[in-house]
């Protein structure tokens, strides 16, 4: 179909466990050729809402074609500690980008250009 990468996020309107929201990834992963760009999308849940964390992203090391991860949050200290973790695993943008310095890291997006 032309796509290089796919935009996931962990299912919507409920609070999802870190093995569902592995498992929704799995399934995906295990059935696409292509980049997977994890979403996290904390405004899409009921509060408390789902934050990737880093038990949830060492487990999608597992997973060949997760590539990186869209970050969007209420707790900006979590997504620095966890892309400074995981940096030189996974590509890292900031959806939220409220502060210049904010990390993006690309390195490991392949044909992935910044907007």
């Amino acid at each position: 179909m032309g796509c290089d990468f796919v935009q996931v996020a962990p299912a919507h309107y409920m609070v999802s466990s870190n093995d569902e929201v592995f498992e929704h990834f799995k399934a995906i992963n295990d059935n696409v050729d292509i980049g997977i760009m994890a979403y996290n999308t904390l405004w899409a849940m009921p509060a408390p809402g789902y934050d990737f964390n880093e038990n949830g992203l060492t487990r999608f090391l597992d997973l060949e074609n997760v590539e990186g991860v869209k970050w969007s949050t209420h707790d900006q200290s979590h997504f620095m500690t966890i892309s400074r973790l995981f940096a030189d695993k996974f590509s890292f943008i900031d959806n939220q980008a409220t502060q210049p310095s904010l990390p993006i890291h690309q390195a490991r997006l392949r044909g992935l250009h910044q907007l």
